[in-house]
């Protein structure tokens, strides 16, 4: 049986670091930047981000709450409000301002993978695209749009059939997507062999 919740009642959500705020108030001090790993939003319709550096003053004094952790979901603000779980793969990267992080408080109750397909799914985003245009004069996201986005979720055994069973799915869309690119790519290196 389906239940409705706020989704700000089964996750924590933060907003993401302000690293240009940081850079500007050491700036100038004997302080070397260390290059650190960070999310970066991504002009690519697949992908809602992309793990890049960016040279940044103490790293480490930066509360740990702001660096991904398993199973965490960010939640891309400016790109139409994208959600990618993280896996154990991308733990320990800075989260900046562009991006909220919504934690599950209780991993054995909500799966996480499940919700950021739920968070995904359109009429998930139409709802947060409601709510985002009656809280602000930007059209983006805010903690508190997301914090009040109600959520139709099954018990905890179908989330996580279910979101493997689209984990897979996923999976092979990216297989398909990779071969059509290749087919692309051989056919401009036989058009360019061709020209010389």
């Amino acid at each position: 049986m389906n239940k409705k919740v706020k989704l700000g009642d089964i996750a924590q959500i933060k907003s993401g670091f302000h690293i240009d705020r940081k850079n500007r108030q050491l700036e100038g001090i004997d302080n070397k930047a260390v290059k650190t790993k960070i999310l970066a939003p991504t002009q690519n319709d697949s992908v809602i981000c992309e793990v890049t550096t960016k040279d940044i003053f103490e790293p480490e004094s930066i509360n740990k709450e702001f660096f991904t952790k398993k199973d965490d979901i960010v939640f891309n603000i400016i790109k139409e409000g994208e959600a990618k779980i993280i896996r154990e793969e991308d733990t320990g990267i800075l989260v900046p301002l562009n991006f909220l992080i919504i934690r599950i408080m209780d991993i054995t109750k909500y799966d996480p993978t499940f919700l950021a397909f739920l968070l995904n799914y359109k009429k998930t985003k139409n709802q947060i695209s409601r709510l985002s245009e009656s809280s602000s004069m930007l059209p983006r996201v805010t903690r508190k749009d997301l914090s009040n986005l109600k959520l139709n979720i099954p018990d905890y055994n179908t989330q996580k059939e279910y979101g493997l069973l689209m984990k897979m799915i996923e999976e092979k869309i990216k297989i398909k997507e990779k071969t059509i690119q290749y087919n692309k790519d051989s056919i401009t290196g036989l058009l360019d062999k061709i020209e010389g």
